[in-house]
């Protein structure tokens, strides 16, 4: 395992914690950042299905987030990494910009 913490897993710790919606043990926390990115993070032990705007539904991993991009799969990951979306419009770059103009649309005026 790596020893590098994945810096979109914690882009979305942070989130969480501006947010107030941390912390997400136990639970699934999902999130619509605009029309184009949603995404849900499994806070349990345990393997845990989630429906985000696609209507498809996904096992998400224990302590793994799990990223849509227009409906279609585009990230999942641990703290630790995993896999991403390399598009022009859909990559992680991009999906971090967005969380954080959510973030900052909902916090920071």
């Amino acid at each position: 395992m790596s020893e590098t913490l994945s810096t979109t897993f914690m882009a979305i710790a942070e989130a969480a914690r501006v947010l107030k919606a941390a912390p997400i043990k136990d639970k699934i926390w999902e999130l619509r950042l605009d029309k184009h990115w949603e995404f849900a993070v499994n806070g349990h032990a345990t393997k845990q299905k989630v429906t985000l705007g696609s209507g498809v539904q996904h096992e998400v991993e224990p302590y793994h987030a799990y990223v849509e991009f227009n409906g279609w799969p585009a990230g999942v990951f641990s703290p630790y990494g995993g896999s991403f979306a390399a598009g022009e419009l859909a990559n992680e770059k991009a999906f971090c910009a967005a969380l954080q103009r959510y973030v900052k649309e909902r916090c920071c005026g």
